[in-house]
């Protein structure tokens, strides 16, 4: 039997065990488990999570771009759009500030 648990916390443990017991209380720190049966299903979801983090997942460390973005060389290209936006709309909030206040 092959099983893949996968735990997620939003706060680390405490060192005291009582406080541990009251964070496995709180809602907002309930330990997510999920258990895969059969390897099919297992291999299924790890592409899904790969398929989603090399291609639809922004990665700061690349400078918000995909990896695949990087890998296929549309990063700057994108990072380039992104400039011209940014330069864009801050002219166009000078603008319009400069119009409300005069």
């Amino acid at each position: 039997m092959l099983t893949l648990q996968v735990f997620m916390l939003s706060r680390a443990s405490s060192p005291d065990p009582r406080q541990d017991q009251v964070l496995a209380l709180d809602p907002e720190n309930r330990v997510l488990l999920e258990n895969y049966y059969l390897p099919g299903v297992l291999g299924g979801q790890i592409g899904a999570f790969v398929d989603h983090d090399n291609n639809r997942r922004y990665h700061e460390s690349l400078g918000n771009v995909t990896p695949a973005d990087t890998y296929f060389v549309h990063d700057t290209a994108i990072i380039e759009r992104r400039n011209k936006i940014k330069k864009l709309t801050l002219q166009n909030r000078r603008l319009n500030h400069q119009r409300q206040a005069a």
